[in-house]
């Protein structure tokens, strides 16, 4: 591997600065824009009194500035757990726990009782939503998925970009609990490498020419991989789609061209079966592929019948973030 993700997509944004990386609701922030504001978050987490080797937590939902706090935490050097935006206020106070993170990056309009739940378990939070020295140290507008401003903001004191085989984790994910109370999976920025270098290429076949729809949530290993890194790494789009709704999915899908639609089998049901589909315009899709959930035989070849694309159906694991298996049949 030539070196872990942040410095592997720092070259892809040098090879293609002014392509779209990522795109939302009329909105957009181009590899060169990602770059400068995750360079000026690292500074802003660093003010905030982070240091390399520690953790923090990001609880936003599909929205830029999630990508942002990412990619600042992790040239910060820190190691970066998304949690769950939705998580109740006792999930979310039980994982802050058992995480005890410097800080706690959030959306400005999260709920009341998460607010509570945060200060419960004892951790410093910052909202990067409508923060005024955020926006102008990272860019980060106000309110929702707005608009980010334009302007590289501070630049960073030389932030502390990993290497593939650097020892700090790169990523610590939950699992859902099902035994028990939620786990955290931990994640070498060498395990984050080769996850997206093994299913980026030889499976999804990502191109520069994507446009990859990100309807998962960006907290869960599917969407944080198939949906927003694996992309991204491959110099292609990511559509942000904060909410799933087949509607929404198939009008991203006709506004931005999406080439790759990951997601789960419940969703390609309701798209199916959504009254917006007959007239729904999919010409440019190529590509389904499902995970996190079983999905059957039946749905991927009704879903081949009706939009002439294969659903690619794999299996894998939060501990391993990248699929285990997937069905060669499908990809014929």
């Amino acid at each position: 591997m030539a070196g872990s993700f942040v410095r592997r997509l720092e070259a892809t944004a040098r090879r293609g600065p002014d392509k779209a990386a990522l795109l939302w609701n009329g909105g957009a922030l181009t590899y060169a824009e990602l770059q400068r504001r995750a360079d000026a978050f690292a500074e802003r987490l660093r003010e905030r009194g982070v240091r390399a080797g520690e953790r923090i937590a990001v609880a936003i939902p599909n929205r830029w500035t999630f990508a942002v706090a990412l990619l600042g935490g992790w040239k910060l050097g820190a190691t970066v757990a998304p949690l769950d935006p939705l998580l109740k206020g006792d999930e979310r106070a039980v994982i802050l726990a058992d995480l005890a993170p410097t800080l706690l990056v959030e959306s400005s309009d999260v709920s009341a009782t998460a607010h509570e739940a945060s200060a419960g378990a004892g951790t410093a939070a910052l909202g990067v939503e409508g923060t005024r020295s955020l926006q102008q140290t990272a860019g980060f507008g106000s309110g929702g998925g707005g608009e980010p401003q334009r302007g590289s903001g501070r630049q960073p004191r030389g932030p502390a970009i990993p290497d593939a085989a650097d020892p700090t984790p790169a990523l610590i994910l939950y699992t859902s609990g099902s035994t028990g109370r939620p786990k955290g999976a931990v994640l070498s920025h060498e395990a984050l490498a080769f996850a997206e270098e093994s299913w980026a290429g030889p499976v999804m076949a990502l191109t520069p020419a994507d446009v990859v729809l990100a309807t998962l949530p960006l907290a869960h290993s599917f969407g944080l991989n198939g949906a927003l890194l694996a992309p991204l790494l491959a110099g292609a789009s990511v559509v942000l789609v904060e909410r799933f709704s087949p509607e929404a999915a198939l009008e991203a899908i006709r506004r931005y061209g999406a080439t790759v639609f990951p997601g789960v089998a419940t969703m390609f049901h309701r798209v199916l079966e959504s009254p917006a589909f007959p007239a729904a315009d999919l010409g440019s899709l190529r590509l389904a592929v499902s995970g996190a959930a079983p999905c059957p035989w039946e749905l991927s070849e009704e879903w081949r019948r009706r939009t002439g694309t294969r659903i690619l159906r794999g299996y894998g694991m939060t501990e391993l973030f990248r699929p285990i298996s997937y069905l060669a049949a499908d990809a014929a």
